[in-house]
């Protein structure tokens, strides 16, 4: 990967944070470079970033029990899943308009889609919800939808988010009155 190759320390920290993950067992819950992967959405001339980021080392078990949620949790529910963002720097996080408390600061959230589009035009939602509702509030499961999942939309935008930063959940509207999970309809 030339990213890896264009510092001389990038690769022996990317083989450090690899093994730290295998370490923990979750090595093969996504492709470990994903979870380096800057939002290509937001990257941009006014929001200029590298196309992966390695955080801090003091917060790599941050991600750890969301890697673990959604191995047990997630995938069962939807299946194989790709991350279109993971940790993201407070200037990048600022610059396209992210929470100012965004668990992707610390390393402790992943923005996914489904690797296989869902074919009903609630799902994976609809499995989502049904997953965090009868999930343990121990857990600690925070979930998103950055889309409408009552509305017809392309599979490219079934995008969620997953962190373990506490039971809450929030929709297209970024507020908890827009999250499908807590419409009677959908139960």
């Amino acid at each position: 990967m030339a990213w890896l190759r264009k510092e001389p320390d990038r690769a022996v920290a990317f083989d450090a944070f690899s093994r730290f993950l295998k370490q923990e067992g979750l090595d093969d819950v996504v492709p470990v470079w994903s979870l380096l992967w800057v939002d290509r959405h937001f990257a941009s001339p006014t929001c200029p970033t590298e196309p992966f980021v390695l955080p801090p080392r003091n917060q790599w078990p941050k991600i750890v029990p969301t890697l673990r949620v959604i191995r047990d949790q997630v995938k069962p529910a939807i299946g194989p899943v790709q991350v279109v963002s993971g940790y993201r720097t407070a200037a990048f996080n600022a610059c396209m308009g992210g929470a100012r408390r965004s668990a992707h600061l610390q390393f402790g959230a992943l923005d996914l889609m489904p690797r296989t589009p869902a074919q009903g035009e609630h799902e994976p939602y609809r499995s989502l919800c049904q997953m965090w509702r009868a999930s343990p509030s121990n857990l600690k499961i925070g979930l998103g939808a950055y889309y409408d999942p009552t509305k017809k939309t392309s599979t490219r935008r079934q995008r969620f988010h997953i962190d373990t930063f506490g039971k809450r959940t929030w929709g297209f509207g970024y507020g908890t009155g827009t999250s499908f999970c807590l419409d009677a309809q959908s139960r």
